[in-house]
């Protein structure tokens, strides 16, 4: 029950970052945020000297929304615990992407970078097709025209170009032992147990030295040659006994004595947060996870990269929220609105 969950709220987070540039958020700590009645019509909220309207907002909104439904089917906006909690929940991703994409423009022109004829092309001709793939019921619902789309596109080609700009001295060699992904399974004895009440609780002292010396003996049988997955059988507290990671995930205690095993060599007694922990080493080196690890490790140079700079930026800019209006933002709820092909379309054209 707890891997489905695991995999639905992992499907929902991947769901989230396709579409974006890279990842980030409507504010900084520095930031300086205004709340006003100064607006034209249908704008939802100033960044420096750009702004953004609420046709804007709407296709981002009904795009997202109706890519959970695709995945989830209708009865996703049924199944939510509390009330308009996934509909906020997209309401605060559209306004993050939106509000990131309309600052990376702001400082794309700080360095000079314009789209060339042939990129407004493309955002010309995805605006095109995007705009003629809608029904009549889903351009009025998101009050979009195709030129909002057409700058849309371009704005975000031009924050994808800014992205590219900057990373692109990123030093791109990541060390096989960085990237290196093992995979161990493990015996885990709890130093928490469930009370009466069904609460998890910290074991006492003298509870924690008694499964302290449990794991200790257990270590020794299987140096003396007992079967580590007989042991585990009759011992281990863990739900996900096999575990495949990279370096930086774990606990540093559990990192450091799993990297130092080899195939079928078995660990001491480890002490983590979760418990005492055996360890054996089934694959010192997952080769085709330590390759998609190394894209994943560059990729987190980059963004680190940018961020530094995109945050000193944004800590210069004013930003003003039409509270009013946004609080007006809502999913559109009409089976025959189903656009969800947006940010799709612009991968036809610019990938």
């Amino acid at each position: 029950m707890r891997a489905r969950k695991k995999n639905r709220i992992k499907l929902i987070i991947i769901l989230v970052l396709i579409v974006v540039v890279v990842a980030g958020v409507f504010l900084t700590r520095n930031t300086k945020l205004v709340l006003t009645t100064g607006f034209k019509k249908n704008e939802v909220f100033k960044i420096g000297e750009t702004s953004c309207v609420l046709p804007e907002v709407m296709v981002y909104m009904t795009n997202t929304a109706n890519q959970y439904t695709k995945v989830f089917g209708e009865g996703v906006w049924d199944r939510v615990s509390e009330k308009g909690e996934l509909e906020e929940n997209i309401k605060s991703t559209v306004l993050a992407r939106l509000s990131r994409i309309k600052t990376m423009n702001l400082l794309a022109k700080e360095y000079g970078l314009v789209l060339s004829e042939k990129e407004k092309e493309a955002a010309k001709s995805a605006a095109t097709d995007y705009y003629a793939s809608l029904t009549q019921v889903e351009i009025d619902s998101m009050g979009v025209t195709e030129d909002i789309l057409d700058k849309m596109y371009k704005e975000y080609a031009l924050a994808k170009k800014l992205y590219d700009y900057i990373i692109q001295d990123v030093a791109p060699e990541v060390s096989d032992d960085d990237a290196r992904t093992i995979t161990i399974e493990r015996i885990l004895l709890k130093k928490t147990r469930t009370d009466d009440s069904g609460k998890e609780v910290e074991l006492t002292l003298d509870e924690k030295i008694r499964v302290y010396n449990t794991a200790i003996d257990i270590a020794t049988r299987i140096r003396e040659g007992e079967d580590f997955n007989v042991l585990s059988s009759e011992y281990n507290e863990a739900e996900i006994s096999v575990l495949s990671f990279g370096r930086g995930e774990m606990e540093k205690a559990f990192e450091d004595a799993a990297y130092n095993l080899g195939t079928g060599e078995v660990s001491g007694v480890v002490e983590t947060k979760e418990g005492y922990q055996i360890i054996k080493c089934i694959s010192p080196n997952n080769q085709g996870e330590t390759e998609v690890n190394k894209e994943a490790i560059l990729e987190k140079k980059k963004e680190q990269a940018f961020n530094a700079i995109y945050e000193e930026f944004v800590a210069t800019l004013k930003v003003s929220m039409n509270d009013k209006l946004w609080k007006e933002v809502k999913r559109v709820e009409n089976v025959e609105v189903a656009t969800s092909s947006f940010w799709e379309t612009f991968n036809l054209y610019y990938f």
